[in-house]
């Protein structure tokens, strides 16, 4: 039986390029959070609250989904370790000055 490949997760950035704003966000499956946003991109929803007011002003296509960094599975990791070490990856990065694209 052939194994399933999981989307590495990793930490990503939602981009306003208007107006320079950054959310970074941790995930378990790349893949599907960029998918996700692609949906919410194409029907005008906003993906994420902390970005309304931009997306509002703005509109959809001014936002971009930057990958900022994978991070692959290790073999045997639990699920809560990969989680929690992806998000201690992005409370690193928050501290990093750096914008988008």
């Amino acid at each position: 039986m052939a194994e399933t490949m999981e989307s590495p997760g990793g930490v990503y950035a939602l981009c306003c390029r208007k107006s320079g704003t950054r959310l970074l966000c941790a995930t378990v499956d790349m893949q599907k959070e960029r998918q996700w946003f692609l949906v919410c991109q194409e029907e005008g929803r906003c993906p994420k609250r902390e970005l309304e007011k931009e997306w509002t002003a703005y509109g959809p296509s001014a936002f971009v989904f930057e990958i900022v960094e994978r991070v692959p599975k290790k073999q045997g990791q639990e699920p809560e370790a990969y989680r929690q070490g992806i998000e201690t990856l992005k409370e690193f990065l928050a501290m990093q000055p750096f914008g988008c694209g």
